[in-house]
């Protein structure tokens, strides 16, 4: 089948090529005829109006006379055989032309009905083209899609990964790991007393004395005072020391405008020291900050409250885990009560 239909456009166009030419060959033939007929004409048209002339100017010459009469008689000859001959060249080329006329019709007849079948073809193909095209973005979209959830489950990976390695850090006891940068910034400061306060147990009592002990390192010096543990607060808070300094009755206001100016130029030098170690402590990421002021204390001394460690990462995990509810009993739930114990007493010792 594909070799006919390959055949057939070369059969065809040799066809034409013969009607062509024979339609050119009859051409010719008319071509010829008509002069045939021309040079007729021209042979009538001589004897018509030149004969007479030749006539009176050879009376004497017989043989003019005669010929001026076979050149009319030629004449009508030529032009009789040359219509014939037209007549019949024209008769011959009608039917090569018809058919040539018919073989063209079919031919665009056909190249019309291709042309609407490749149209045909064409429309199908941009719908095809437009169905790959749809189906081609919902494949983009699918493929987006997956790789914002692949993307967003990455991320959610790495933010428990993080997360977890927070919560794990967060378990380890505090490490005042960088004194070096604190003792350059208290080093600027004049040297001032501390006063500790810290829980009775081991953690807390690490971490002050590893705050003493850069403390010494720029000539301060310092004492525990024992408080109830319930009064420190969790983590480490800082306060300058407030209390008003004792002045003499008899005082002069000039004299006591002095100490009133040095007292708050002491409270200012306090804040800032405070300011400066709880920076210390933060960057060893311990939760540390400056409190309201030590009222019984000195301008010149610091309290430094140690308390337990902080977890806030534990306790936003806590959070997400979400609320734990006791199991009920009766119609309530109980849980998380507490009660005092009592000191042992010699009426309340077990026996």
């Amino acid at each position: 089948m594909g070799s006919h239909a390959t055949l057939l456009p070369i059969l065809l166009d040799s066809y034409r090529i013969s009607l062509e030419a024979r339609i050119d060959f009859l051409n010719a033939w008319m071509v010829f005829w008509t002069a045939v007929v021309i040079f007729g004409l021209n042979l009538e048209l001589w004897s018509e109006f030149a004969g007479p002339f030749f006539e009176t100017q050879s009376r004497h010459c017989k043989w003019v006379k005669s010929w001026i009469r076979w050149y009319a008689r030629i004449g009508i000859l030529l032009v009789v055989a040359g219509v014939g001959g037209e007549l019949y060249s024209e008769g011959k080329a009608s039917d090569p032309q018809t058919k040539l006329r018919d073989l063209n019709k079919w031919m665009i007849a056909g190249i019309e009905s291709e042309s609407s079948r490749a149209n045909e073809r064409a429309s199908a193909n941009a719908r095809e083209t437009a169905r790959i095209n749809v189906e081609l973005a919902q494949a983009n979209g699918r493929v987006e899609a997956l790789r914002q959830q692949n993307n967003e489950s990455a991320a959610k990976i790495e933010d428990e990964k993080r997360k977890r390695v927070e919560l794990a850090a967060s378990l380890l006891p505090r490490d005042f790991w960088d004194q070096s940068w604190a003792i350059a910034k208290l080093s600027k400061f004049p040297i001032m007393k501390v006063q500790f306060e810290f829980v009775g147990e081991r953690e807390p009592r690490r971490r002050s004395e590893q705050i003493y002990g850069m403390l010494t390192t720029v000539g301060w010096r310092g004492s525990r005072r024992h408080v109830l543990d319930d009064l420190i607060p969790d983590g480490i808070r800082i306060s300058p020391g407030n209390a008003l300094p004792s002045m003499p009755i008899m005082l002069t206001p000039q004299a006591r405008a002095e100490i009133m100016g040095t007292y708050w130029q002491q409270v200012e030098t306090g804040k800032a020291v405070a300011e400066v170690l709880r920076d210390s402590l933060k960057r060893c990421s311990i939760d540390a900050e400056t409190g309201g002021s030590a009222f019984d204390l000195p301008t010149d001394t610091l309290l430094i409250e140690v308390g337990l460690q902080p977890n806030h990462v534990l306790e936003e995990t806590l959070k997400e885990l979400g609320p734990r509810e006791p199991t009920l009993l009766g119609h309530v739930k109980l849980g998380s009560n507490s009660a005092s114990i009592p000191e042992g007493t010699p009426e309340n010792k077990p026996q």
